[in-house]
């Protein structure tokens, strides 16, 4: 495994999630952001973007989702999750500091637009 994984686009990523948000509209989540969302944040995969869409066509819905994820209902979830990469000496060893750190970034920047 590459010790050394390259960081997310965290600009674009928080982007994305906030066009989503601003516009109520789904379908500007890109799909870096999915992935994103996905993986980091304690959704199950939708089999597609256009799946997780037509589960979230309701933006307030997301905005609840992204902040207790899929398998929790409390609002401080993945608040609390966000920083587990670097918390976690093994993330760090497996993916490197720069994708953690990325990975991290992107969690807390998507809490605190759900939040607002």
């Amino acid at each position: 495994m590459d010790k050394n994984w390259s960081a997310q686009n965290t600009k674009g990523i928080l982007a994305s999630v906030k066009r989503v948000l601003a516009s109520g509209d789904c379908t500007k989540l890109t799909k870096d952001a999915y992935i994103h969302i996905t993986l980091h944040m304690g959704f199950i995969a939708h089999y597609s973007r256009a799946g997780f869409c037509d589960v979230y066509k309701d933006t307030e819905k997301l905005r609840h989702r992204l902040l207790t994820s899929e398998m929790s209902d409390s609002p401080m979830t993945n608040d609390y999750d966000a920083d587990r990469y670097m918390r976690n000496p093994w993330f760090q060893r497996e993916y490197g500091t720069e994708y953690c750190q990325s990975v991290v970034d992107c969690n807390q920047g998507i809490v605190q637009l759900a939040r607002n």
